[in-house]
């Protein structure tokens, strides 16, 4: 298995097949931060009387973790959905600055075609249209993702 590996550098921006993927995992160790947080705050704030019930049940481990503190904190996950998919479609900083949508057009993504159109381009119209379009999808997503994923709390309410 180890004779066919690629061994030496590899140009990981460079190549078409592999730019985006570079990209993307360039902000992995910091891209946990805000969801760790945001995760930290909805587990302290399950009510005790909730965890001393589930306790007394029996439901310890991974039972606990999946049925009581997952169902608890639903509307964090919905959160850092939204956030997530709002910060892919919109995000285009790291990908000006490391490939500007190369090589060829691998990593070229929806706000970095906004960017180009209007600030390369000076065409402000069309610009503008790509992020009525990009706003319009984010929209979508949002509102799909605000009726798909609901909290316990909302659905007895």
């Amino acid at each position: 298995v180890f004779d066919r590996l690629p061994l030496g550098p590899r140009d990981w921006l460079g190549d078409g097949r592999t730019a985006l993927y570079a990209i993307m995992f360039m902000g992995f160790p910091w891209a946990a931060t805000l969801a760790t947080l945001i995760f930290n705050a909805g587990l302290q704030a399950i009510p005790t009387s909730v965890l001393e019930a589930a306790r007394m049940d029996g439901v310890i481990g991974w039972r606990r973790a999946i049925w009581i503190d997952f169902s608890m904190i639903l509307g964090q996950f919905r959160l850092l959905l939204v956030l997530g998919f709002i910060g892919g479609i919109q995000s285009f900083q790291t990908v000006l600055i490391m490939t500007a949508g190369g090589p060829g057009r691998a990593t070229t993504v929806p706000g970095l075609v906004m960017f180009k159109e209007a600030f390369y381009y000076s065409r402000l119209g069309y610009g503008t249209a790509i992020g009525l379009v990009m706003f319009a999808v984010i929209l979508a997503a949002t509102l799909l993702t605000l009726r798909v994923i609901r909290p316990e709390a909302e659905e007895t309410a």
